[in-house]
């Protein structure tokens, strides 16, 4: 955590990332197809459609690690929501 928030730091954003939680959750790949699918598809105003396996994962900030073939893909929490979440799929 103390090298992410050097980088931030040294771009001069004015946020800082805490405490981490470590969940190992198994996440289906269709899940994670169906998220790629719909931020690729652009969202056109319209809030993503994220599957609800998704939504559910607590945090912040959620890293999602796959071997499926997907594109990678970021995808912020609907503004419905209670807080502002960022999911992250790294290819």
């Amino acid at each position: 955590m103390e090298f992410w928030n050097q980088q931030l730091k040294s771009a001069e954003v004015d946020v800082r990332l805490g405490p981490i939680a470590r969940l190992i959750q198994p996440v289906s790949d269709d899940a994670l197809r169906q998220l790629s699918a719909a931020v690729l598809g652009g969202y056109h105003g319209v809030e993503p459609d994220i599957p609800e396996e998704l939504r559910q994962i607590p945090g912040d900030i959620v890293v999602a690690l796959s071997t499926a073939d997907l594109w990678g893909t970021t995808a912020i929490q609907p503004l419905s929501c209670a807080a502002a979440r960022r999911l992250v799929a790294p290819r």
